[in-house]
């Protein structure tokens, strides 16, 4: 079933009739946005297949060296609740 005839359909009007005009614009129009959509996809699948795995993931030494760089300067100090 083509979108011209999906939309002829759900238009609720019995006499609304598409015409070719816009039969064909729906046609190109719901092509291009397929194609757009399948760049996408494949442009993401092939970043993905590109790109280097992240290092900090796989070795546990760059892992430890990672969470010592980013573990905070100071810390606080908060009194027991006994003593509160």
């Amino acid at each position: 079933m083509w979108l011209g005839d999906f939309i002829h359909l759900t238009t609720g009007f019995a006499g609304a009739h598409v015409s070719v005009q816009d039969n064909v614009f729906f046609k190109v129009f719901g092509l291009v946005l397929g194609a757009l959509a399948l760049f996408t996809v494949s442009i993401i699948f092939l970043a993905n297949r590109i790109s280097a795995p992240d290092e900090a993931y796989i070795d546990p030494l760059a892992h430890a060296q990672l969470a010592d760089r980013i573990q905070p300067v100071g810390t606080s100090r908060i009194a027991p609740a006994s003593q509160q």
